[in-house]
């Protein structure tokens, strides 16, 4: 009977410690995920508050965009880190920023994010945010 307890018993610490490294793994991505999002919305910020003052239309235009991307950035974030995670996006600063580039870029997918985020702040608050997204 010891012959055979002893085998389960090193399997299932095998297991359970084969689970919390998955799970301390996972928590760190999500860690990592959420600081490159706000590295990103502060990078645009900045990027906008920079060229804010120009009078050129151009480059007004390109600081109205660096404003919605920030807005973006950190109103979706949650979404966008649960949508990293299921991608499984690479813990590394430029796969990410990829990442959210492409997202942001890509206007049925920012759509779609944005409308995921009302969604979840509506089941947070307990208001009706189904309404139609304009972005």
């Amino acid at each position: 009977m010891k012959k055979l307890i002893t085998p389960i018993m090193t399997l299932t610490l095998i297991l359970c410690l084969g689970f919390s490294v998955a799970l301390a793994g996972e928590k760190a991505d999500t860690a990592f995920y959420q600081n490159c999002i706000m590295d990103k919305a502060l990078k645009c910020e900045q990027k906008a508050r920079t060229i804010s003052g120009a009078s050129h239309k151009e480059v007004m235009a390109e600081a109205t965009t660096a404003r919605d991307q920030a807005a973006f950035y950190r109103d979706c974030k949650d979404i966008l880190v649960e949508r990293m995670a299921s991608c499984q996006v690479a813990s590394q600063r430029h796969c990410v920023e990829h990442y959210l580039i492409k997202a942001y870029h890509d206007k049925s997918v920012r759509q779609e994010i944005a409308q995921a985020a009302r969604a979840k702040m509506a089941l947070h608050t307990g208001d009706n945010l189904s309404g139609p997204v304009t972005q």
